[in-house]
């Protein structure tokens, strides 16, 4: 059987939540004769509401009405409704008159048809009410969740949307609170073990005042796909601002390297600009290191086969165990190389008279050689690690 489970979490919405209600229960006879769909629930999540939501809700004797007895949030009301659902897809849409019920006919067809884990009402369709200051951030975050994910959606945080019961497993845990639509869609595309879809919807101004504060919220919005990105892509993070960094650094570079070219001699003044350039590359590798430890252990951690995008699959051939032992040797003995009259004078005489800026060049090559040894190090121990605990569970 084929059952649709529609959960609405509804918190202070006596203006629209009956409208909304008697739309969708108007929709249902479409929804069956439409889709492959053989019923359809309803379950209304009253999250604590102060006015007369309750009361109104109460007078439709068709719908399931669960009563938190305070807020919780909207994710906590909508995780109250999945845990409720007896359908094997869940849907949801929000209480405000956002969002036309209509359209979960063509969710649940794009669902069955694309064999699709979730499917997403898009409110970047033309006929959007949405206000332009939303508008530009809920852009922002999709984009930055495609840049991470390599995903193309464009809505990350709408609130209409259907699912398989069973891909909740792999999207839970979930927050309670309003960005609970946009961790829903981070966990699933970043973590990319779910297929998800998007059909283009309409999205009508609200009825009453929005819940959700543009800063606060965006903020939350922000530090959620950050969390998630950490958890399953922190190589994507780490790589940007390690990359960034040296990027900055050989700009700083080029002219030093074009003044020196010229007039073969390093001038005192740039002691100051070599340091900084030495200071941003070695952090820009202390950002990859961290990178590429964290995706390794991430993938320890997860004891699954990751897919790996193009970007982390060059970063793992450029920075594997070998080429890293290799390089990081080669440029100790290239440091040395460049002051091995140095070491020897200062051990013969206690004294130094090079040219500071051989010691500055063969100081950053040895601190370079030896940061590359150590991630080599640190990638050995956690591919021993991961061989060790394949084999305890394959032994299980």
């Amino acid at each position: 059987m084929n059952k649709l489970s529609i959960v609405i979490p509804v918190y202070n919405e006596e203006s629209a939540v009956g409208s909304v209600i008697e739309k969708i229960l108007v929709e249902k006879k479409n929804i069956i004769e439409k889709t492959n769909l053989t019923d359809v629930e309803i379950i209304v999540v009253d999250d604590g509401s102060k006015d007369r939501t309750h009361e109104i809700v109460k007078t439709y004797k068709e719908i399931l009405l669960i009563t938190h007895t305070k807020n919780k949030g909207y994710g906590a009301a909508l995780k109250t409704g999945f845990k409720r659902a007896s359908g094997d897809i869940i849907g949801f849409l929000d209480a405000d008159g956002t969002y036309d019920p209509k359209y979960f006919v063509n969710l649940c067809n794009k669902l069955s048809t694309q064999k699709a884990d979730m499917v997403i009402g898009s409110r970047m369709a033309q006929k959007s009410e949405m206000s332009l200051i939303r508008k530009i951030g809920n852009k922002m975050f999709t984009s930055l969740i495609n840049l991470i994910s390599g995903s193309s959606i464009t809505d990350c945080a709408s609130g209409i949307r259907v699912i398989q019961k069973e891909a909740l497993k792999t999207l839970y845990p979930l927050p309670d609170g309003l960005h609970f639509t946009p961790a829903m869609t981070s966990e699933a595309v970043i973590k990319g073990e779910l297929k998800v879809g998007e059909i283009p919807i309409a999205y009508y101004k609200r009825t009453g005042k929005s819940k959700l504060g543009i800063v606060r919220d965006g903020v939350i919005f922000l530090k959620t796909i950050f969390d998630i990105s950490l958890i399953y892509k922190p190589l994507i993070f780490f790589a940007f601002v390690g990359l960034m960094f040296i990027a900055i650094a050989l700009g700083y570079a080029i002219y030093p390297i074009l003044n020196y070219l010229k007039m073969r001699v390093v001038e005192e003044w740039m002691i100051y600009r070599l340091i900084t350039i030495l200071v941003l590359v070695i952090v820009g590798l202390n950002m990859l290191t961290i990178g590429i430890i964290s995706e390794e252990a991430v993938a320890v951690l997860d004891n699954k086969k990751r897919r790996k995008n193009l970007f982390v699959r060059v970063c793992n051939k450029i920075f594997s165990q070998k080429n890293l032992f290799g390089l990081g040797l080669v440029l100790i003995l290239l440091g040395i190389g460049i002051n091995y009259r140095t070491i020897f004078q200062y051990i013969t005489t206690g004294m130094i008279t090079v040219h500071w800026s051989r010691v500055v060049t063969g100081g950053f090559f040895i601190l370079c050689g030896f940061q590359m040894l150590a991630l080599g190090l640190l990638e050995r121990i956690i591919s021993m690690i991961s061989s060790l605990v394949s084999q305890k569970l394959f032994i299980r």
